[in-house]
């Protein structure tokens, strides 16, 4: 069953779906590597190696335990992050991209159900 993003979380301009910071789990999107820092029943916020530019429209494969799983998304916006390890003299930049679910079959709504676990149908 295919659902929309629309349909999970209502009018986005009024409600805002609870963010759960979640495991580092990998993630793919745009040809770059990254991984997911947050998620919400209508989105979610990934770190890469690549700016996106808004709107465009990327599949989002999230490496879970049980493998990797593929999502529709759409690009919210991009953001430079500035990484620097400790006692290190370089940094690296990479992108906070926030992206929203544009349709999720059975099994990306499942795991976006698990890593919300009971947030998943709340709101800010």
């Amino acid at each position: 069953m295919n659902i929309s993003a629309q349909a999970l979380g209502g009018n986005s301009a009024q409600r805002r779906s609870v963010r759960v910071v979640t495991p580092p789990l990998w993630v793919h999107i745009a040809d770059s590597h990254g991984r997911l820092l947050n998620v919400s029943a209508t989105g979610a916020l990934v770190q890469i190696q690549r700016d996106l530019s808004a709107p465009q429209v990327w599949p989002l494969v999230i490496d879970d335990d049980t493998g990797p799983v593929e999502l529709h998304v759409r690009v919210v916006r991009s953001r430079p992050v500035s990484i620097q390890l400790p006692h290190a003299a370089w940094r690296r930049q990479e992108f906070g991209v926030a992206v929203a679910f544009t349709v999720l079959h059975d099994r990306g709504r499942a795991l976006i159900e698990k890593l919300c676990r009971s947030k998943f149908s709340q709101f800010e």
